[in-house]
């Protein structure tokens, strides 16, 4: 089974959009997080769905909002490593950069675990693996 690694800062970029939305309409990011949750499941199933993007990452575009997630599959130990979630709109250049700079600090740390930065609120024992079946990955949101 294909699992999921993340870059600390996808966090943030997740935040970031959250927070926007957030002011828009107070229902908006339950939404955005329905989406995250139904595009990583997707990912998980056909983690090679998506045509390259940058040469060796893919990416794939929320349905109802203007963003997208890169990420990179792992074949030697079936991961799929999310790098960025960005606006779609954004310089491609500018998005390659990004995931250039991301992926080169992950395999820099290769063997360091990939584990969120606890957010306001929360102890460092609300972070632990994900979980798909109760939606653990949602617990740096504020979710439980």
């Amino acid at each position: 089974m294909w699992h999921l690694s993340f870059h600390p800062d996808v966090w943030d970029d997740a935040d970031e959009a959250l927070g926007y939305y957030a002011q828009v309409d107070p229902s908006l990011p339950a939404v955005f997080l329905d989406e995250l949750d139904s595009a990583f499941a997707f990912m998980r199933q056909y983690p090679e769905g998506m045509a390259t993007y940058h040469g060796i990452y893919r990416r794939i575009a929320l349905r109802r909002f203007p963003y997208l997630i890169c990420y990179r599959v792992i074949q030697e130990n079936t991961t799929i490593r999310v790098l960025a979630i960005v606006q779609a709109q954004r310089d491609p250049k500018w998005i390659s950069s990004l995931l250039t700079k991301r992926a080169s600090a992950i395999s820099k740390h290769a063997d360091e675990p990939k584990r969120p930065k606890p957010r306001e609120g929360f102890i460092e024992d609300d972070w632990g693996p994900i979980d798909w079946n109760n939606n653990n990955w949602l617990v740096g949101f504020g979710e439980s």
